[in-house]
């Protein structure tokens, strides 16, 4: 009964139920027993998956995060001891710079215990929570209120629904027909998919370094959530990007109208929610479309931070910029943006900007390194790798411009042919890869002329100091163009430059905002006109940029080349078929059955290559299994072999696998048992 009263009155005493000191003694009992539980799993080389530690460690966590509260309500601990009183007390007026502290020693912890897993054997995903603790806590160490109030327009109902409509339109135009257009699935998509599938299968286990040509793990792991939903098909492994596409569009408009008003944020949005090109790479199971997302979400925080004077926000654009690493290389770019930005920012106005901002930006810069820094270790201690996209495409890293210069041709030569076809990316050469392969320039004449005078335009107000606004996407194109295309190998390369997609329709939607300020400064009672006008410029670019897309470009198969399609076509018979039958790929040298588009769509394990000498009858002694059915793959530039095949399995049925144009890719044939 004494026990119950002490209860009844704990449960009704305010200084009590404020009081941390129970809560403290709480925590610490967790942290001991998770802590614990984990540390002696690590000790006798177990993988700790059970509940218990995670569980304990989890608790811990929201009761600390409880006890900052109260400690921060000032709360007190009457039944502590002293000492533990006047450590509450330090703790309670200073909890900012204790968040900081726990959150940097949480990243020291998982840079320290990196170096000394085995990635053979040991699990690197209980060093994630550390990871994404650190950078909370820090975020929760410099949450507060904005300083000054947002200068930026509001943004209307009307607004909202016409956003929110363009960026609907945008999400059909990436994931309709997902699995099928392009039809091409691509050898390069299909290894990223195949990394994705070594995560779900647990033969990659640290998120923190790189796979496949030097791409970082992380993103092997967030496309493997829509393959383990959707399975291991073409959309599982594309849909993820479309919604990264679609929320690009969005992250347009949130920065655009922060750098001008909500008219030109509108326009710029819709502009990329219907251009060809972006759509295209957003319905592609490959990271390229995650560069420009990265920039426009940096971008957008930056304009924030520098708007509202908010420590969080600068604290959010360092880890935008952050976790920009953990995906294509070309995401790397976004950290040259945004201080390319804040240089000319200071430079404008350097007392200003550094009483202003100059507390801001430290915070920005320790909220990068808290994110960054287990790849930044990565780099430093595996530099071939990290860099090992960027050794060989430029011009030089790979040697390809002493090579040139071996030639004959002189510097001016090779740089000013590198500079225009880099450039002119949009107005006048087509694209070069198989990624895209379109026939023609990126943008059509009209729109095309639009970007340069826009280009041109921004480019001038900023070198003459005019433009606080155009900075960041002057600074967008010119890096991307250089970084991605002047110092890269053959250039232009569409997956390389994706990211120039939204500063491109950045500079058309300026100049048609521009058009519809003369008009209505050079007429009067124009409402209606320049009204007209947006909705025919906007929708004539959309119009003629989907239809190029999915009426003209996409029934020819062009992208993701032959071979690719090859694979594609073969997959859908031979899934009918496998693992009953047995599949022998003719196809050496040109193509094998390791080829990352048979390896995903119909699986590695379920056929061998005949190899590179002539088909025979030794061969099918050597090779073919008797007690298995046989399915015969013969690629086109062997196609002469058919016959000995049909010669020792008579009866088979036959399937021939041609291109758009009626050229014939392979054949596909199957023993009758």
């Amino acid at each position: 009964m004494d026990e119950l009263e002490e209860l009844e009155d704990a449960s009704t005493d305010h200084n009590r139920v404020k009081n941390p000191y129970a809560l403290l003694k709480l925590v610490v009992l967790l942290l001991l027993v998770g802590g614990g539980t984990y540390l002696l799993a690590q000790a006798n080389q177990v993988r700790p998956t059970q509940i218990a530690p995670w569980g304990a460690l989890g608790v811990a966590a929201i009761g600390t995060a409880a006890l900052f509260v109260r400690l921060r309500a000032g709360a007190t601990a009457e039944n502590a001891p002293a000492w533990l009183q006047k450590a509450i007390s330090i703790i309670a007026n200073n909890w900012r710079i204790v968040l900081f502290i726990i959150a940097q020693w949480s990243i020291i912890y998982v840079l320290w215990r990196i170096p000394q897993l085995d990635p053979r054997a040991d699990d690197y995903t209980p060093l994630v929570p550390f990871w994404i603790g650190a950078f909370l806590l820090f975020l929760w160490a410099v949450w507060g209120k904005s300083s000054v109030a947002d200068t930026a327009a509001p943004i209307t109902r009307q607004t909202w629904w016409l956003i929110g409509g363009i960026v609907a339109a945008a999400f059909l135009l990436r994931v309709w027909q997902l699995g099928t257009i392009p039809f091409t699935f691509s050898g390069d998509e299909a290894e990223q998919g195949l990394e994705a599938l070594r995560v779900i299968n647990g033969q990659t286990r640290n998120p923190f370094h790189t796979g496949w040509l030097g791409v970082p793990s992380l993103s092997f792991y967030f496309n493997s959530l829509s393959v383990r939903a959707f399975g291991r098909t073409v959309f599982g492994l594309r849909f993820p990007w479309a919604i990264v596409g679609s929320l690009t569009v969005l992250l347009t408009f949130l920065w655009v109208r922060r750098l001008q008003n909500n008219t030109l944020a509108l326009i710029a949005a819709a502009l990329v929610a219907a251009y060809h090109y972006h759509i295209h790479f957003s319905r592609l199971g490959s990271n390229q479309i995650a560069d420009p997302f990265f920039l426009a979400l940096s971008l957008w925080l930056l304009y924030r931070a520098l708007q509202r004077q908010n420590k969080l926000d600068w604290a959010l654009t360092g880890g935008a910029m952050g976790i920009a690493f953990y995906f294509y290389a070309g995401a790397r770019l976004t950290p040259v943006v945004v201080i390319a930005t804040i240089a000319y920012l200071f430079i404008c106005q350097p007392r200003a900007f550094r009483r202003q901002h100059g507390f801001g930006v430290l915070v920005m810069i320790a909220g990068f390194l808290f994110v960054a820094a287990p790849m930044l270790q990565y780099a430093w201690l595996n530099p071939g790798e990290f860099n090992a996209r960027l050794n060989q495409v430029g011009i030089f890293q790979s040697g390809w411009y002493d090579g040139v210069r071996e030639s004959g041709r002189t510097p001016l030569q090779i740089f000013s042919k590198q500079f225009a076809e880099a450039a002119l990316a949009f107005n006048y050469y087509p694209d070069k890869t198989i990624w895209y392969g379109l026939k023609e320039p990126l943008l059509t004449p009209l729109y095309g002329i639009l970007f340069l005078i826009g280009l041109l335009y921004a480019t001038v107000q900023v070198f003459r100091f005019k433009s606080y606004a155009l900075a960041a996407p002057v600074a967008w194109w010119w890096g991307g163009m250089l970084s991605a295309g002047f110092l890269t190998v053959d250039p232009p390369n569409s997956q390389r430059l994706i990211t120039l997609a939204i500063p491109v329709c950045i500079f058309i939607a300026l100049m048609l905002h521009k058009v519809i300020t003369l008009l209505q400064t050079g007429l009067t009672d124009t409402k209606m006109l320049r009204r007209g006008f947006l909705v025919a410029a906007v929708g004539l670019f959309a119009f003629s940029s989907v239809r190029l897309y999915f009426v003209e470009f996409s029934p020819q198969r062009i992208s993701g080349g032959g071979r690719a399609l090859f694979a594609t076509e073969i997959a859908t018979p031979l899934n009918q078929l496998v693992p009953t039958y047995k599949a022998y790929f003719v196809g050496a040298p040109w193509m094998y059955w390791g080829f990352g588009t048979t390896k995903y769509l119909v699986g590695e394990e379920y056929g061998i290559d005949m190899g590179i000498d002539p088909v025979s009858a030794d061969l099918f002694d050597q090779l073919v299994d008797p007690a298995q059915p046989a399915v015969f793959v013969v690629l086109g530039e062997r196609i002469n072999e058919l016959e000995t095949i049909m010669a020792a399995y008579p009866n088979g049925h036959k399937q021939e696998i041609r291109a758009a144009d009626g050229r014939l890719y392979g054949v596909i044939y199957a023993e009758n048992r």
